[in-house]
């Protein structure tokens, strides 16, 4: 038996724009993200290559264990890429929120992947992976990135550009209210708001330059109005976030994590647990 063992780090959206809805019924979106380095699950495959079948543990109650997980569904994507099968165990411990917006399965079912194809000698090719990890799931393709952001198109599965963004730091508060996809694309639809504003190929630009100062102010998210709509204390957490000495904050995907950036870790450190002293019942982390 062989063990390999993974981080799966979270990320977050810079920018995130619904340019229309496509005829296969999903939307056609633009976004900057970014990979975190302090949040990350960690992902560990046992190895039985006598053996047949795929088997999911984790110390999280709120993830499926069968067929449905989307580390579940990568291994079977590569075994059928490869046309092998071997047995395998896959053990997942969850740090990340899950349905927080932190795109924390998809970088599950993408740390699969990669120790996949370590265990069989990178058997699939870089771009056979990335196109792999788009059939997984729409944001999986960028946890297969050798940099830490990336310019996203198409339904959010295609890596335009890549480039590392400059080191900065991050406060995530997430208040543990999951909000439905689905219902958030039908909530954009309601108020007319699709159409390509251009801000995440800014971002991007802003991101190559490392120019933090624009990063900041370039921040978007085409969610974030509707779901402060509804949940007002997506609001409240950024106010707070600001006033603890943010010089941005955003909620990330459709919600409902919020983060805050800050210009120096000690900063950072403290903004934490100010948060942490009003929301003791939140997750509060350094991202």
């Amino acid at each position: 038996m062989k063990t390999i063992k993974q981080k799966a780090p979270a990320k977050i959206n810079l920018t995130l724009e619904v340019v229309k809805k496509l005829p296969n019924g999903y939307h056609e979106l633009r976004s900057v993200m970014t990979k975190l380095e302090n949040v990350f699950d960690e992902v560990m495959i046992k190895f039985y290559p006598d053996k047949k079948g795929i088997k999911i543990k984790s110390n999280s109650k709120e993830i499926p264990l069968d067929g449905s997980n989307i580390c579940y569904k990568a291994a079977e994507k590569y075994f059928s890429r490869i046309r092998k099968e071997i047995g395998i165990v896959i053990e997942i411990k969850k740090n990340i929120p899950t349905g927080a917006g932190l795109g924390g399965g998809s970088s599950d079912g993408a740390a699969v992947l990669k120790m996949l194809n370590k265990f069989f000698k990178n058997k699939v090719s870089d771009k056979d992976l990335e196109e792999m990890a788009s059939e997984v799931g729409k944001d999986v393709p960028i946890f297969l990135s050798p940099k830490n952001s990336a310019f996203l198109d198409r339904m959010g599965d295609r890596i335009k550009k890549n480039a590392n963004l400059p080191k900065l730091n991050f406060v995530l508060v997430n208040p543990g209210i999951h909000i439905s996809t689905p219902w958030a694309f039908g909530e954009m639809h309601k108020h007319d708001n699709l159409g390509n504003k251009g801000m995440s190929a800014k971002m991007f630009k802003y991101v190559q330059e490392k120019n933090v100062n624009k990063i900041i102010v370039g921040l978007y998210n085409d969610f974030e109005p509707i779901i402060e709509k509804r949940c007002p204390i997506i609001k409240e957490i950024k106010n707070k976030l600001i006033k603890a000495g943010a010089s941005g904050a955003l909620m990330t995907g459709s919600g409902s994590t919020v983060f805050g950036i800050f210009k120096s870790k000690k900063d950072a450190s403290k903004a934490k647990a100010i948060m942490k002293k009003h929301y003791p019942k939140f997750f509060v982390e350094i991202g």
